[in-house]
């Protein structure tokens, strides 16, 4: 006569199992980081949760290793959470709102092996050609810097006309503009941009 106690350990990946097998078609909808709305089943998450874990076992991640996610709250991090913890391995989460040296002495602290990120914004490879090239003429260009999801700044649009105006404005004056030294990038988890750049200008001759 069998128990009622039950013949498998109670492990964290079961519950998306039991997610996937019952509630397969449930859907799990969150806000990209990207922006728009985003919605995925729980048969999709268990097997893209499924592909992390494969991957991470590729890469040598054993049982009890710690692996950090730097991520917003969106449907990446939750497979993420199943794929990393159905191979045993030990989930990290690192607040992205901290500033890059708290982040780095929280990650060797913790000893973490691997860290995971989810958002390349406006050097997405996917959404972009030639990403990396700085192009004012890009488009479509829907540029993600200025914030995402929930955490969108109110501002965001304002800053936008502005520096679109001030573009408009500024590009018809000049005849020439060219970098003259080294540009110094800000060094930053959440915020990206040039905090250094000396160029040179030669203006047109503008009427009015």
């Amino acid at each position: 006569m069998l128990g009622l106690m039950q013949d498998w350990p109670l492990l964290c990946h079961r519950i998306i199992d039991h997610a996937a097998t019952f509630h397969g078609e449930r859907k799990v909808i969150s806000r990209s980081v990207e922006g728009p709305i985003h919605t995925i089943t729980y048969t999709e998450v268990r097997a893209r949760a499924l592909k992390v874990a494969q991957r991470l076992e590729k890469d040598g991640v054993k049982l009890g290793d710690r692996v950090a996610t730097l991520a917003w709250n969106t449907w990446r991090h939750l497979e993420a959470w199943y794929g990393i913890l159905g191979i045993g391995a030990i989930y990290h989460t690192v607040n992205p709102r901290l500033f890059p040296e708290q982040i780095a002495w929280i990650i060797n602290h913790a000893g973490d092996r691997v860290m995971m990120w989810y958002s390349s914004a406006n050097r997405d490879e996917d959404v972009f050609d030639d990403p990396h090239r700085f192009d004012v003429r890009r488009n479509p260009n829907p540029h993600v810097a200025f914030g995402f999801g929930t955490h969108f700044c109110l501002g965001a649009s304002l800053a936008r006309l502005e520096v679109r105006v001030m573009f408009e404005e500024l590009v018809p004056r000049l005849s020439s503009l060219e970098i003259t030294g080294p540009v110094e990038r800000l060094r930053s988890n959440f915020i990206n941009g040039v905090k250094h750049m000396p160029v040179r200008v030669t203006l047109t001759d503008h009427e009015g």
